[in-house]
């Protein structure tokens, strides 16, 4: 595996983490307008959002060996970009890590 799919997976896998939270916590948190397609809505379940960051996971896995090189990493600096600025967001919101 290569290590900006690793990377952009560990990043997904944060923003699932905080998004769990946001789940769990309804009262204190909202979902914000810019999930895609407003897919989550604006309080999740959590079995909502785990469906949604594992078809996610493997989209993302799926782009990287279907694209050929040099385009496969394109993708994933896109995803590590976009992924890096949606949990610095979270995280300035207060969201946390939660299991």
């Amino acid at each position: 595996m290569a290590l900006d799919l690793a990377f952009a997976l560990t990043l997904w896998t944060a923003d699932y983490l905080q998004t769990r939270t946001v789940a769990k916590e309804p009262t204190r948190y909202a979902e914000r307008d810019g999930n895609p397609g407003h897919l989550m809505g604006m309080h999740p379940s959590t079995d909502r959002v785990s469906a949604y960051f594992v078809a996610g996971a493997a989209v993302i896995g799926g782009t990287y060996y279907v694209l050929p090189k040099p385009w496969n990493h394109v993708a994933m600096g896109l995803v590590i970009g976009n992924e890096s600025l949606n949990v610095r967001h979270n995280m300035m919101a207060g969201v946390r890590f939660s299991f």
